[in-house]
C-alpha cells in the first residue's frame, strides 16, 4: 500500500485545544492499555516518542486502515487484511504509525537544523486557532473531554499544532533561493508535465446563470475581492488568495488541484481562462476573466508552489527512513489489537453516555 504523504491530515486533525488537562490515571494510555503515557515508547535520533504520542498515530493509522477497505463483515478493523500490493493490513498500520511518530520529530529537528521558529505573533495565532476550536465544541470543557476521548493531552496537542506551524514555514523555505531546502530547476523538472514553459495559475470561479441580477452581484463581489488583493502583497497576498479561494470559490477541481493549475500555451483550458493566465507575471492578478461557466479571477503563482508539499515530504519520508530509531519494551510487548478493540468501545460508549445525557435534559426541559 502507498504511503500516505507525511502531513495528508495535520490541517484537519491537529487543530487541538491548549485548554484543560488530565492526570495519568484517566488517559487511555493508562486505562486502556496499562502504560503511563509519559513514558517513552521509542526514541527518533535520540528524540523520545511517548506512549501517548505513538497510540495517538495508532489510532490514526487504523482509522486509514478502516477508511482504505480493511474491515470485517461486522465492520470491525480486519488485521489480516491484505492490499492489492500484497501488504496486510497490520503491517500498513504498524509502518504508517511509525512514519507519522518519525515525521513529526523530524520536523521539530529540521527546525532547529535550519534555524525556523515561530514569531510571538505566529505563537498568538496559534492560541487563537486553538481558542476557536474549543468554542466551536462548546466551550473548554466540552473541549477537554474530547480530548479525553481521544487520549491526548492538551500540551502535547499544541506541540503537534506547532508542528504543522514549522512546517508551514519549511515549505517556504523550499521556494526560496539559497535555501539549504531550496527546490531547484533541475529537481523541478522531473516532476510530470512540468516544464521551462508551464506556469501555475490558481483562480477563484463564481458560476453565472440566467439571473442577470445575481449574476452582477457575484461580478462586483470578485471586482470587491480583486481590489483587495491588489493592496495585498508578496505572500500575504497568496496567503489571502488561497483562504477566498478554499472557502469560496465554485471550482470543484479544487478539490484535486488546492494549489492551481498547470497551464502552458497548448493547454486544455476554456479560452479566456488560458489567454488570461497566460499574460499573467509571477504573483499577478488578473482582471475579471468571463467564460461559459462564470467569472474568473486568476492569480500566477511561483511554480514551485505545485510540488514543494510533495518535494518536501519526499525529503521528510527519506529522512525517516534513515532516522536511527530505538524502541522500549512498550513498543514491543503492546497489543496493538487489543488496545484498538478497547479504544473503539471506549469511543462507542462515549457516544452513547453523551446520547443519553442528551435525551435525559431534553426529558427535563419538556417540564414533564
Amino acid at each position: 500500500m502507498k504511503k500516505l504523504l507525511p502531513l495528508l491530515w495535520a490541517a484537519c486533525l491537529l487543530i487541538l485545544s491548549a485548554c484543560g488537562g488530565q492526570t495519568d490515571t484517566e488517559s487511555l494510555a493508562y486505562t486502556l492499555a496499562g502504560l503511563d503515557p509519559q513514558a517513552t515508547m521509542l526514541t527518533v535520533n535520540g528524540r523520545e516518542v511517548s506512549v501517548e504520542l505513538y497510540l495517538y498515530w495508532l489510532q490514526y493509522a487504523c482509522s486509514v486502515a478502516e477508511n482504505t477497505g480493511a474491515v470485517d463483515e461486522e465492520g470491525n478493523l480486519d488485521w489480516d487484511y491484505v492490499y492489492a500490493d500484497g501488504v496486510t493490513a497490520e503491517e500498513y498500520i504498524l509502518e504508517e504509525a511509525l512514519n507519522q511518530a518519525k515525521t513529526y520529530l523530524l520536523i521539530e529537528e529540521w527546525a532547529e537544523t535550519y534555524g525556523v521558529t515561530l514569531t510571538d505573533e505566529e505563537e498568538q495565532t496559534v492560541d487563537e486557532e486553538i481558542a476557536y476550536y474549543a468554542e466551536q465544541l462548546g466551550g473548554e470543557d466540552a473541549y477537554a473531554d474530547y480530548l479525553r476521548q481521544i487520549g491526548i493531552t492538551a500540551e502535547a496537542n499544541r506541540r503537534m499544532t506547532r508542528d504543522f506551524y514549522l512546517y508551514s514555514k519549511l515549505l517556504e523555505l523550499t521556494k526560496e533561493e539559497g535555501s539549504p531546502l531550496y527546490l531547484d530547476d533541475e529537481t523541478l523538472y522531473q516532476y510530470d508535465g512540468i516544464t521551462a514553459d508551464t506556469i501555475l495559475v490558481d483562480h477563484i470561479l463564481f458560476l453565472t446563470s440566467d439571473d442577470a441580477e445575481d449574476n452582477q452581484i457575484r461580478y462586483d463581489t470578485l471586482e470587491e475581492v480583486r481590489q483587495s488583493l491588489l493592496e495585498a502583497e508578496g505572500t500575504f497576498r497568496i496567503d489571502m488568495f488561497n483562504y477566498i479561494a478554499d472557502t469560496y470559490s465554485e471550482d470543484t477541481g479544487r478539490t484535486y488541484y488546492p494549489n492551481g493549475y498547470l497551464v502552458t500555451e497548448d493547454a486544455n483550458f476554456v479560452e479566456p481562462f488560458l489567454q488570461a493566465a497566460l499574460q499573467l507575471e509571477e504573483g499577478e492578478v488578473s482582471e475579471i476573466v468571463t467564460s461559459e461557466y462564470g467569472y474568473h479571477l486568476l492569480l500566477r503563482k511561483p511554480i514551485r508552489d505545485y510540488v514543494a508539499d510533495a518535494y518536501l515530504g519526499e525529503l521528510l519520508m527519506a529522512a525517516a527512513d534513515e532516522a536511527e530509531v530505538t524502541v522500549s519494551e512498550h513498543y514491543d510487548t503492546l497489543d496493538r489489537r487489543a488496545y484498538y478493540a478497547a479504544y473503539r468501545q471506549h469511543l462507542e460508549d462515549a457516544a452513547q453516555s453523551l446520547q443519553g445525557n442528551t435525551e435525559e435534559t431534553a426529558g427535563d426541559s419538556s417540564g414533564a
